[in-house]
């Protein structure tokens, strides 16, 4: 029993805010209701009225009690019609059963109007307003036809009393009514402020449109995406700045605009925003149709600074570029490193056969042509050191060195490099730190940037050599290079420029804007292999009808400058016994008999495996293994490892087009190395120091 009285007064739980707030409200009111009803029926129980004269009273009783019960099972929009029109039902019913229009109960159909516009809105209102204006308007034609009823209360007494009690329940309902107005009024306030701070606050900027385009409404965050203040963009069409965007994108607004007020539905808008004080921003906007609470059309939008993710973007397309271009050149490096190998064996043979054809007595007309065929091996030799490079397959002996003392070396060779009409300038940061490089390489770099430079600028100009220091504070300020100390040698000309296209181009071998003639298109792919191949990056800087500039970056070292090895006298020769291997035909052949005309006692293998067996096959001691790196099955350099380990004292000289990877390696262990193509000359002067270092 308890726990049913409790029910009564309890609220019911509803998930939504609006369905809970109803029901308090209608609780309220039923409440109210019972208690005028008891009322009006205790202020008129001393008159003598027949119990079936009370009968409305006890239907409304009944009414009210059966809406309490559906309220408390949650069922709120009903409940209300049930209480607004029975409200009204009520108020009418008196009018017929107790004395026409002058019934106290006619009060109640004003705070049923007032009770349907809060539960029921604006079509509830004028619903209930129309019933009890139609149903008045009834009664007061049967009351003038003699129809109604005679009054129940004939003393004033009861009169007023019953128009206490109405009036007091009247009182009550507007009462309860207006204090649910009010609050609804305040949460209004409060969801609205709340609402204004989060859009205010919000990191995205937001703007609302009107049917016109006119900006209606924008948040802080609008103001400082766009760099204008709220005064100046409220009312303005949304186009109204167009140096704020460019012409093509200007366009595509206004059409997505159009798009978007004939319902279609538009993907995410990017674009570049210039702003009144210069600066440029990336946005991406997100824009939709909206019919606003006054019945127009609108559009809302919400626009994203993503300037950060373009750059993040852009960073990522530009590895990608590089990894590309890495790819590319690695695979033209294995190319090119193979056609050096055989290129570089067929001119050991060429200049092999030259120096011997000069060791017999030659013609004046003889000895010239040997001249011409030796400079143009000379110069294919050059091509297939540049091949070498491209693939970062070139031999490297790197020392601690200063950029700086090498610019000065070359600066002489440099100048004659470069006509008298175009102006060298220098300017060398005297606190520049050392690097790790191969100082013949590195003036490889310098002699192709400056003879770049040149042919860019065929009718003068200004060629300018810079090197500085630059901090990398992180990975990808510069990528791929990581962050710490690097030295930077900057060539810049005055010449004509490069176009975007030619720039992501430049560094691929055989690839040249200058006539067939003029260029080979290996020298800047040398420059880009050899950089590579220094734990370096190189960046080119360019426009049409602005110059270039070429920025080589180079680790920096803490290390000293180091001193280049003195030269040793030559020593006196000393005839040995010594195995050649080499799986070119003919490079064995011309080096089997520069070596014994030289006094050494040869003995001859194609491969590996031969060589192996020819060592077992000896009675004497073998002193000297000379031996190509790249040949088919064992290389030269598991060949040398092998024989190593069964004659430790056996002296080893490494020659060959296209070393390996672990050829340096091998030579910190003791064994030489060559690089083909190889002069008579070069082949026993190698071999006469490596003998006397015993």
């Amino acid at each position: 029993m308890r726990a049913w009285l409790l029910s009564f007064v309890q609220t019911p739980a509803f998930e939504d805010d609006d369905d809970r707030r109803a029901a308090q409200l209608l609780r309220l009111v039923l409440g109210v209701c019972i208690a005028s009803i008891v009322g009006y029926a205790l202020a008129t129980v001393d008159h003598s009225i027949a119990w079936s004269k009370r009968a409305p009273l006890f239907g409304a009783l009944l009414v009210t009690l059966l809406c309490e019960r559906g309220l408390r099972r949650g069922y709120v929009r009903p409940q209300a019609w049930t209480i607004v029109v029975g409200l009204t039902a009520l108020s009418l019913g008196s009018q017929v059963t107790s004395g026409g229009l002058r019934a106290p109960a006619t009060l109640t159909l004003f705070v049923a109007v007032v009770l349907a516009g809060q539960l029921l809105g604006y079509g509830g209102a004028l619903i209930v307003a129309g019933i009890g204006s139609v149903g008045t308007l009834v009664v007061f034609e049967l009351y003038r036809a003699g129809h109604v009823v005679r009054p129940l209360l004939h003393t004033e007494g009861q009169y007023a009393r019953a128009l206490v009690v109405q009036l007091l329940g009247t009182g009550g309902l507007m009462a309860i009514t207006a204090w649910s107005l009010s609050a609804t009024m305040r949460r209004l306030r409060r969801e609205q402020a709340a609402f204004r701070d989060l859009v205010e606050e919000a990191p995205d900027a937001m703007a609302s449109l009107d049917a016109e385009g006119r900006l209606i409404q924008v948040n802080r965050a609008h103001e400082k995406l766009v760099g204008q203040r709220r005064e100046e963009l409220l009312g303005a069409p949304f186009d109204h700045n167009p140096s704020a965007l460019d012409d093509q994108t200007m366009a595509a607004a206004r059409e997505r605009y159009a798009e978007l007020k004939s319902g279609k539905h538009i993907p995410l808008f990017r674009f570049e925003l210039a702003r009144p004080d210069g600066t440029k921003v990336h946005a991406e906007t997100n824009a939709r149709a909206v019919k606003r609470a006054d019945g127009t059309d609108g559009v809302d939008l919400v626009i994203r600074d993503v300037s950060e993710q373009v750059l993040a973007e852009r960073r990522q397309q530009d590895l990608e570029e590089q990894l590309r271009a890495a790819r590319k050149l690695e695979a033209i490096g294995q190319l090119a490193g193979g056609v050096a190998h055989d290129f570089n064996n067929l001119l050991t043979v060429v200049l092999g056969n030259i120096q011997l054809m000069r060791l017999s007595e030659l013609s004046e007309e003889q000895d010239e042509s040997l001249g011409s065929i030796e400079a143009a091996a000379d110069r294919a030799a050059t091509i297939t050191r540049q091949l070498l490079a491209i693939g970062r397959r070139q031999p490297s002996r790197p020392l601690a060195l200063s950029l700086n003392d090498s610019v000065r070396q070359i600066s002489g060779l440099l100048r004659r490099l470069v006509p008298e009409h175009v102006i060298v300038t220098t300017a060398l940061d005297a606190a520049l730190p050392n690097i790790v490089a191969d100082p013949a390489q590195v003036d490889q770099v310098l002699l192709n940037l400056v003879a770049n430079a040149r042919d860019a600028m065929p009718d003068g100009g200004e060629l300018r050599i810079e090197t500085s220091t630059t901090t990398l504070s992180h990975d990808e300020q510069l990528p791929p290079l990581e962050r710490g100390v690097y030295v930077t040698l900057r060539v810049k000309d005055s010449g004509h420029g490069m176009s975007s296209e030619t720039q992501q181009r430049v560094f691929e071998p055989f690839f040249t804007t200058k006539s067939l003639t003029a260029g080979t298109g290996l020298g800047l792919a040398t420059v880009y292999g050899i950089v590579k191949q220094h734990g370096g990056h190189i960046v080119v800087e360019s426009a049409p009808g602005a110059g270039s500039s070429f920025s080589v970056y180079l680790p920096a070292t803490g290390e000293a400058t180091s001193g280049l090895e003195p030269v040793a006298p030559p020593a006196p020769r000393r005839c040995v016994r010594l195995l050649l291997v080499d799986d070119d035909v003919g490079v064995r052949s011309v080096v089997a008999t520069v070596l014994q005309r030289a006094g050494h006692q040869v003995t001859v293998a194609p491969n590996a495996h031969e060589a192996l067996a020819a060592f077992e096959r000896m009675t004497q001691p073998l002193e000297l293994l000379v031996t190509d790196v790249v040949m088919p099955g064992m290389s030269g350099v598991e060949l040398s490892r092998e024989l190593r380990q069964r004659a430790p004292a056996l002296k080893v000289l490494l020659f060959s087009g296209y070393p390996g990877r672990d050829v340096l390696a091998l030579g910190e262990q003791g064994a030489a190395y060559l690089a083909k193509p190889v002069t008579p000359k070069q082949l026993l002067e190698r071999i006469d120091q490596l003998l006397g270092s015993t």
